[in-house]
């Protein structure tokens, strides 16, 4: 995990994905935080998916997605609320299309 910025007092944890193009389902789940996934395309300098909840009172995120190509992708999690803290875990699902 790499912290790349902080804005609002809010920490980005970075990852770095290394996949083919396929479809894919990325979960951040916690019981202690609001958390919110952004999936980024940085070869293209654009945003591919973010996710604050998952339904209304389901504090989860969660990014559902197929992804345009094969590459290298950054996944940011960070909280939804400024100063929060806490534990989190990351899962990821792919799928061959």
């Amino acid at each position: 995990m790499t912290e790349i910025g902080r804005k609002s007092g809010r920490a980005f944890l970075f990852y770095v994905l290394t996949v083919m193009a396929a479809a894919i389902t990325i979960e951040m789940d916690s019981q202690q935080i609001d958390s919110h996934l952004y999936l980024l395309l940085p070869a293209k300098e654009r945003l591919i998916a973010q996710n604050d909840d998952i339904f209304p009172k389901d504090f989860n995120a969660r990014l559902t997605v197929t992804l345009p190509e094969n590459g290298i992708y950054y996944l940011l999690a960070n909280t939804f609320e400024a100063e929060e803290s806490g534990s989190y875990s990351l899962r990821a699902a792919i799928s061959q299309q």
